[in-house]
């Protein structure tokens, strides 16, 4: 397309009629009507019909000349529309149903070229004048009168959305939402609420007055525009909620009864919002009049208090909410911005005993752990993990909270749920090691060759060799109740263990998880995750930790009532190195690159692979097995995969393992174990990679976040920020901290600048924070800063690099309509008071 003049103009013109109340065309200008037409033709079909009302669509005033003393503008209209009508497809497109989807109306007037200047623009003026004042009065009783913070948001959107996809589609009522915003889950949630619904009468019951409650919550966060609840319900919610009502419902009358239930409690809360109460305080109204029929609903994977959210936190009920409804609904934990306590359910109103959630900063990075499977081989990416345990001793927390993400295969898998789901030490979790080995492998241990072999031969036979029995005994709670699988960490810790299904010819890959995917998540993947929709009948520890470890011939296959069958992870990921990467993406898909992603093997041979004649002929049953077997070995899966890498990722993932002195042993050979765990040591001592381990999780530990919105300064960006540290730190812990930093003279490095990590006025042992302030070109420059000193070399914090926009983005700055927690932006105390006159607050805090 030509960028001449003509051509910008009508881009120009069909970007901001929306915004407009008037568009007025001068047809002598133009080539006359039939010119106007072309252009009206053209806005027709270059654009999307906007998402806006009529009452907020712009009028069209087409201004001709003409000589007559008396000018027929209907006749004129007409005629227009005839031509527009013209070049429009008749069959296809009805011409005036086009134009009022893109305009209020459109009125010709005639002025005589003859008369003077005054006279004319007296005509012009005065039915511009009219059409505006129109204009403004239906969108004054629609409720869509824009202020002017809002409109200039709005222009700014549609202005960002061509520059950066060159399409004029934009949606209106999607652009106004608060910053997080989401309904990608919607369809799926419904789909599972109906699922527990116990009878139809439910749905008029509780469903509707939940779903219009939670709509109405998403609808008006503070900040936002009081658009109609009918206008934003067509356009956001309606398309979901038909879907799955229609396909719900058998009888049309039942669909019928249930949409006009839930249009009269949309408009009954739109109303309260109208008249000043806050949709927060409503909905939690709303939760409490429903708490007889919340009691006993419950599912792991749609949210029941917002509806739109997948659930990531359990609390002590059993219920579970997402991760937006706990900053929403819950009270901050003291001074600590990402820590929020519940004191009871808001669904059924049980106290809750649970300490308070941690989420994790929006600013900070991933730390991955994976681990890989190899049977008594576990030993050894446990005694590695109790030495890093033992070097970050000095900070007083266990060693899960310096990890975001955790993925384990077979043995790792059984080391993945005992560290951080069970609660275990390192060295807790070697002694329980060594005792299920010694259950389950020991007597395969003692017995004689022949005895050996025909233990082989039934095992063969019957399809397994050992009893998974002390695995199981293992990771049973010692309460009655079973510990599920899905029952996220307060510290908010992701874990996940692989396993393959049994069900077809080839395994499929499949994971049981502690958490839900994202709402916006890629949903296609290689794997699947394994979630009951009944929390009752979902996964235990104890359950997962045999599938994950129920390797073909040593152990039975696993067969979960109404899930499946499954046996060991290994089969397909023994290293889960993919899959931690694949579900760091999942979760987190603003964050895809994590700050670490820290490799455990599970023991690697020095041996040399020779090519040539000279090797004697395998039969096929040894090749396929030595196939299989190269499949299973987590170095080559790592060695492939860091070649996939490119060279900025190769910096973030990491890869531990220790050379074997003897033949690599058979997962059940028990006789290897001690040998294992002293060979390991050995390369504990001898360094093997301590202090890299170390020094990325300290770095790691801390992450930057702006104060308040940049501020230009004639030439560049003033930023001004704090780096904090992610940790809940004790008194001995910070104390130990600063102690450390000050012993190693430790500094932060702001684009190679060093600032030292202790602030000189610094007095006692605060929660450790840092002021920082640098200057940036633009906002699209990365923020650059680095640790050293308490580190062996210059390593990046969490998060870090990116651009300030994108930390702005993610600390939700730019959130002109409110943010859907809720929340606001905490507005820092003037230096000296000041005395002002006593006026109404208008901006106030929403949360309770």
């Amino acid at each position: 397309m030509p960028w001449d003049k003509r051509t910008v103009g009508f881009e120009l013109c069909m970007m901001l009629s929306p915004f407009s109340d008037v568009v007025c065309y001068f047809a002598s200008d133009l080539g006359g009507l039939s010119g106007v037409a072309l252009i009206l033709c053209n806005h027709v079909r270059s654009s999307a019909a906007p998402d806006l009302p009529r009452p907020m669509l712009p009028s069209v005033l087409v201004i001709v000349e003409s000589f007559a003393a008396s000018f027929d503008g209907d006749e004129a209209s007409n005629k227009l529309l005839g031509l527009v009508a013209a070049q429009l497809d008749p069959d296809a497109v009805d011409p005036r149903g086009s134009l009022q989807a893109h305009f209020r109306c459109v009125e010709v007037v005639g002025v005589n070229p003859r008369s003077t200047i005054k006279a004319r623009a007296n005509v012009i003026l005065g039915n511009i004048d009219h059409m505006r004042q129109d204009s403004n009065r239906a969108r004054l009783t629609c409720g869509m009168n824009l202020n002017r913070g809002h409109f200039a948001a709005l222009v700014d959107r549609m202005l960002s959305r061509y520059a950066n996809q060159s399409t004029l589609s934009f949606s209106f009522a999607t652009s106004s939402r608060a910053a997080g915003w989401c309904t990608e889950r919607l369809t799926a949630n419904l789909q599972d609420i109906l699922a527990i619904m116990p009878s139809e009468s439910w749905c008029f019951l509780l469903l509707c007055p939940l779903l219009a409650s939670a709509i109405i919550l998403a609808c008006y966060p503070p900040g936002c525009h009081n658009f109609p609840i009918t206008w934003l319900y067509d356009h956001l919610f309606r398309s979901s909620v038909e879907t799955v009502i229609n396909h719900h419902f058998v009888q049309g009358s039942s669909r019928t009864g249930f949409y006009a239930t839930l249009a009269r409690y949309l408009a009954s809360y739109h109303k309260e919002v109208l008249a000043g109460n806050y949709s927060i305080a409503l909905h939690k109204r709303n939760l409490a009049a429903l708490k007889s029929y919340l009691k006993d609903t419950k599912t792991n994977n749609a949210c029941l208090s917002c509806v739109v959210g997948t659930c990531g936190k359990v609390l002590h009920c059993g219920h579970a909410m997402c991760d937006t409804c706990i900053r929403t609904l819950a009270s901050r934990s003291g001074s600590k911005s990402n820590s929020f306590l519940l004191s009871a359910c808001p669904l059924c109103g049980e106290p809750n005993h649970k300490p308070a959630f941690r989420l994790m900063p929006p600013t900070a990075g991933v730390r991955a752990l994976s681990l890989d499977g190899g049977g008594v081989k576990g030993i050894i990416p446990l005694v590695v993990l109790q030495s890093l345990e033992k070097e970050l001793m000095f900070l007083d927390v266990p060693l899960h909270e310096h990890f975001d993400f955790v993925a384990g295969t077979s043995a790792g898998g059984l080391i993945a749920i005992g560290l951080f789901l069970m609660g275990w030490s390192t060295t807790e979790c070697i002694s329980k090691f060594e005792a299920i080995a010694t259950k389950t492998f020991a007597s395969s241990d003692t017995v004689s060759t022949l005895r050996r072999m025909r233990q082989l031969l039934v095992a063969f036979l019957r399809d397994w060799k050992h009893s998974s029995s002390a695995i199981e005994d293992a990771f049973k709670s010692d309460a009655d109740v079973e510990v599920k699988m899905f029952n996220p960490l307060v510290s908010d810790t992701k874990v996940a263990v692989t396993s393959n299904t049994t069900t077809a010819l080839n395994p499929e890959p499949c994971i049981f998880s502690n958490y839900n995917h994202s709402a916006n998540a890629v949903t296609d993947s290689a794997y699947t995750v394994i979630r009951a929709t009944d929390p009752a009948r979902d996964v235990s520890l104890a359950q997962a930790a045999t599938c994950t470890s129920a390797a073909p011939l040593f152990f039975k296959p696993v067969t979960l009532e109404n899930i499946g069958t499954f046996q060991d992870g290994g089969l397909r990921h023994n290293n889960p190195v993919r899959i931690c990467k694949w579900e760091i993406a999942r979760v987190w898909p603003t964050k895809p690159t994590p700050d670490f992603a820290l490799s455990i093997g599970t023991g690697k041979t020095a041996s040399v692979s020779h090519v040539g004649c000279s090797l004697p002929y395998r039969k096929s049953l040894l090749r396929v097995y030595d196939s299989f077997m190269q499949s299973m070995d987590g170095e080559r899966i790592w060695s492939e995969f860091n070649g996939s890498l490119s060279m900025a990722d190769k910096e973030r993932y990491h890869r531990v393992n220790i050379t074997l002195r003897d033949p690599e042993p058979v997962l059940d050979d028990l006789s290897a174990l001690e040998s294992l765990k002293t060979t390991a040591m050995d390369a504990v001592r001898k360094g093997i990679d301590l202090r890299l381990m170390q020094d990325i999780v300290l770095a790691s530990m801390f992450y930057f976040e702006f104060d308040k919105m940049p501020s230009w300064k004639g030439t560049s960006w003033l930023c001004e920020g704090s780096i904090l540290c992610r940790l809940e730190l004790s008194p001995d812990g910070r104390r130990a901290l600063y102690e450390r930093l000050l012993r190693s003279t430790a500094f932060f490095f702001v684009f190679g600048t060093p600032v030292s990590c202790i602030e000189p006025s610094l007095k006692g042992a605060p929660s450790f924070r840092r002021r920082i302030h640098f200057t940036l070109p633009t906002l699209a420059d990365e923020v650059r800063i680095t640790l050293g000193g308490i580190t062996s070399a210059h390593l990046r914090i969490s998060g870090l690099p990116r651009s300030a926009e994108g930390l702005l983005s993610l600390q939700q700055f730019d959130a002109p309509f409110g943010r859907s927690d809720h929340s606001m932006l905490e507005k820092p105390l003037p230096k000296l008071p000041v005395k002002r006159k006593r006026r109404q607050m208008a901006d106030r805090s929403y949360r309770d």
